[in-house]
């Protein structure tokens, strides 16, 4: 997953810190829903999980090392997870590419998937300096542990991103 992501430049976090977390997701079995492409001396080179499985839908994840592309390891991987996710009652699929990496928006084009939404990832120094903020009349920001009302929290949260699946999960 380092090489993939040092070649693709898609802010993937691949640490081993990360990936360990990941195996107490919740609705995630990496015996089961985890998948891996060797070459015959036992080198890795693609790999493709499923998770995030609530209801009907489910986030499919899949890459292959950038010198076995191109030798249809990416489409057996997904459609092996995939087909796990129709095994465990899945019918939605949502994977997240991002924008600059045309080769993996190309694949998942060819294979039917469409974008519904996007999102960007935006950083600023440390040391920048920002204008004190001014709320307009009759508003107010407090911190959430000041009203502890988790029914407006999740209101909040939803209406949010509402229009960006695969946050409902």
């Amino acid at each position: 997953l380092t090489a993939v992501e040092d070649h693709d430049q898609d802010s993937e976090d691949v640490s081993e810190e990360f990936l360990r977390q990941q195996l107490t997701w919740r609705n995630y079995d990496p015996r089961l829903d985890s998948f891996v492409a060797e070459q015959p001396n036992g080198e890795l080179v693609g790999f493709a999980s499923i998770a995030g499985r609530t209801g009907t839908r489910c986030t499919a994840y899949a890459a292959v090392h950038p010198n076995w592309r191109r030798e249809s390891l990416g489409t057996i991987l997904l459609n092996t997870a995939l087909g796990r996710a129709h095994e465990s009652g899945s019918d939605c699929f949502i994977i997240y590419a991002h924008g600059h990496n045309i080769a993996a928006n190309a694949f998942l084009k060819q294979r039917a998937y469409q974008p519904v939404g996007a999102s960007w990832i935006l950083h600023a120094p440390a040391n920048t300096k920002f204008d004190k903020p001014v709320c307009p009349d009759n508003y107010s920001i407090r911190c959430y542990a000041q009203s502890q009302q988790p029914e407006i929290l999740a209101d909040i949260l939803n209406r949010s991103y509402g229009d960006m699946r695969g946050h409902a999960q």
